[in-house]
Formats: structure tokens, sequence, C-alpha cells
């Protein structure tokens, strides 16, 4: 016996030993099902190649070991161990479902099971509700949105979580055909599906951008699954989810103070640049703040160099009748970005109007200026996202920017640190002080 076992993992040995088992069937098409195999080898766990199926799925879901006895000669012990592997297959078509032989590597050996085949059945037709989107086997519901309120013209991440064996084969997406219905209008859009074979889990993810202020609820969604114990199909509702949107502030353009500057000169020096009108002004931001940076390091003095820059544009603009043209609230909205970047180094992207807020107070030093940055990238939000019946003017977004970017322009301070310094509380600023000595 103990001659046996050693032959066993000797050179002379061709291959491993591996079977399988599997139940065959019939099964329907998109249940999940187990298939079991297993390989006689040593202490180490061999290493599992799956075939690829033509009409179907097939993975790893558990694996576990069984030893079955130890041998040896002398100091030679050799442990015999059975290493279980548990999968889980999903056919996508009806008809004889092959699945090829496994292959099996252990310590430069090879084994490979016999091919298997399975009978595959379509679920009936009669009494297929339209909800049905695909799945075999019994499932649980549940939705949730994230987050519940936000403002008008914001993305809202709605998920729709399958979860049991009847999930794995859901390949359609669930109706929100009664969202359409609501009292608020929703834009919509798929977002990327999460699918897990272990636990059985699909979770189908949308995008909902609500165009108008107002509280809802998101109505129950319906999915049905064919559960092959009573071979009836059977329908589970999520809960309805509550939703919020809060309209955005309206912008006052005449809060923020005009400041006097010569404009004959500024017209003359940038007559070029209008001659694309808006366009080069979208195109104009992030140059600008490159080519200062070759010149000079970033702070609140380029900052203010940027923003006189972006208040000339703006005024040309305004003069040539070109406000209109080419999304001038996207135009904005990139000009807060840039000067950001040249106060900060901040990378060009989207901008929340927190993140301006925050910002502007650094590089400005000043709350009020900060505050009307803020207000002004909330204009724009709304004009970009929101519904038209609910955009303000843009002639009144043109004014407010550009007394915003000459107020800009003329807001001094030495350095972001001092901004910080600035707006924090005063035992903040004593100690800030003593780290400077």
């Amino acid at each position: 016996m103990a001659t046996a076992a050693v032959a066993a993992w000797g050179e002379g040995e061709p291959a491993l030993r591996v079977s399988v088992e599997v139940d065959p069937g019939p099964r329907y098409v998109g249940e999940s099902f187990e298939l079991k195999f297993a390989v006689i080898a040593g202490s180490e766990q061999p290493s599992i190649k799956l075939p690829t199926l033509a009409h179907g799925r097939i993975a790893v879901v558990e694996t576990f070991s069984k030893a079955l006895q130890a041998s040896g000669i002398g100091r030679m012990v050799v442990l015999e161990k059975r290493h279980l592997f548990q999968c889980r297959v999903v056919a996508d078509a009806s008809g004889t479902l092959e699945i090829p032989p496994i292959e099996a590597q252990a310590k430069g050996k090879i084994g490979r099971s016999r091919p298997a085949r399975i009978e595959i059945k379509a679920v009936p037709s009669d009494g297929r509700p339209a909800a049905f989107l695909g799945g075999v086997g019994r499932f649980s519901l549940e939705a949730e949105v994230e987050p519940e309120i936000v403002r008008v013209g914001e993305w809202v991440v709605y998920k729709i979580r399958a979860a049991g064996p009847g999930a794995i084969g859901m390949t359609e997406r669930p109706s929100l055909s009664r969202f359409k219905q609501l009292a608020i209008p929703l834009e919509i859009r798929a977002g990327r599906d999460q699918s897990s074979f272990e636990p059985p889990s699909r979770t189908f993810v949308y995008e909902i951008r609500p165009l108008s202020a107002g509280e809802i609820v998101l109505p129950p969604v319906s999915v049905a699954a064919f559960d092959p114990a009573v071979k009836r199909y059977m329908t589970q509702a999520s809960h309805g989810q509550a939703l919020r949107a809060v309209a955005v502030p309206a912008l006052d353009a005449s809060t923020i103070a005009p400041v006097e500057s010569d404009e004959s000169s500024e017209r003359n020096a940038w007559i070029a640049v209008l001659a694309t009108a808006m366009v080069l002004l979208s195109a104009a931001a992030f140059p600008i703040v490159r080519s200062m940076r070759r010149r000079k390091a970033l702070g609140s003095r380029t900052a203010r160099r940027y923003a006189l820059r972006v208040a000339r544009l703006l005024r040309a603009a305004g003069k040539r009748d070109t406000v209109g043209a080419h999304q001038p609230a996207r135009v904005f909205w990139d000009f807060l970005g840039g000067y950001l970047a040249a106060g900060q180094g901040r990378p060009a992207g989207a901008l929340a109007p927190d993140e301006v807020r925050q910002g502007v107070m650094e590089v400005a030093g000043s709350p009020e200026l900060a505050e009307h940055a803020a207000r002004l990238a909330e204009a724009c939000d709304q004009w970009l996202f929101g519904p038209d019946d609910a955009r303000p003017p843009i002639v009144e977004l043109h004014e407010a920017a550009l007394r915003l970017f000459e107020a800009l322009g003329k807001a001094r301070i030495h350095s972001i640190r001092e901004a910080r310094i600035i707006s924090s509380p005063p035992a903040e600023q004593a100690g800030t002080r003593d780290r400077d000595r």
C-alpha cells in the first residue's frame, strides 16, 4: 500500500484524477445550477482552468479540501487530498449545453475531467409578465436613492438590487415608465450594472436628475422571475423612495458693486480675440493660466491679473452683442475654474459652488466676493442643467460675471496663507502668527 501511494506521485504517473458531478437536468434558460468537480492531488491545491461555454457562463464559487490518506517510506511522507470545487453554471440558450473537460494542474501534472451535457429548456410563454427580466429562481428586491435631497439639475444614483439565484439570469433592465408620470420632470439615464455570482445578485444602476423643485416618491419597481420549484412566474416589487429637489437660489447681479476701469485701451488690446466672440472666450481660460505659470508663480497676484483679463473679455463681448453665443454659462463656469487655477494651481474640471466659495475666499480673502462667486456658479449650473423656464436671463449672468471679475481683479491679498488667517478663528490666527515667528 505504501509503495502504491508513493508511485501515485512519482514521475511515472501521467495525470491527475479529475471527476465531475452535475445533475443532467433538464434545467431552464437563465437558471443557475451547481456543478461540482474533484481533483485527487497532494496537499497543494491544484490550479484550475475552466472551459468557455458556447451558450452559458461558469464560475467557481467555493473550494475546500479533504484529506484522504498519508503514506511514507522512511522520512518521506506523502499526503493525498481530495480537492473539491463548487461551480455555478447559467445557460443562455435552450438545447443541450456542452461543458468541455475541466483542466487541473499540480506539481507539473495535468488532469482533465470528462465532458458533461445538460438539457436546457426555455421558460414557458404562458403567463409570462412584462416585468420578467430573464431570471429563473427565487430572489428578493430592494431599491435605494442617494442622496435623497439635491438641488435642481443635480444627479442622484438610483439602484434596484435583486439578490438570490433568480438574479443571475436577469439580462434585461426593469422598466421605469411610471417615473414619467411624476409631478416633477426627471431626466433618467442608465448607469453601469453590477453583478455577482456568489452571493448571487444583480444591481441595476440609474442616474436621475430632477428638472424642477419639489418633493416626490419614486414609485415601486416590479421585477418577475420564473420559479422552477412551483413552475410559475413570481413578481417582487421594491419600496418607493423619497426624493426632494431644492431650487437653486436666484442670482442678483446688482449686489456686486462695479469697479471703475479704463475701457478704451482694453477694447483695442482684445479686438482680435473677439473676432470669434464667445467661442474664443471658452478656449481662453486655461491657456491664460498656463502662460502666467511660465512667467510667475501661482498666487493671488497671478489670480488678479487673470481676473482683469477675463473682465476685459467680458466687457468687450457685451459691447459686440456676443453674450448669447456658445453657451456663455459654461464659459463663465470655466472662468471661475481658471481663476482658482491661477491662484491655487487647481486642475481643470467641474466645480461645486462650495469649492468656488472656499477657493475664492483663500485667493481673494473676501467673504463677500467668495459668496458672490458661489452664487454665480449656482446660477450657471441652473442655466446649464435646469429646465428652460427656470433659467436665469443670460444677460444677468454676464453682468454678474463682469462685476465679479472686475472686483476680483482689484482684490488684494499677499498670499493664500494670509487668506487662511483671515478666515480662521482668532485663536487659530494667534497660533499661526506664533509659528511664523
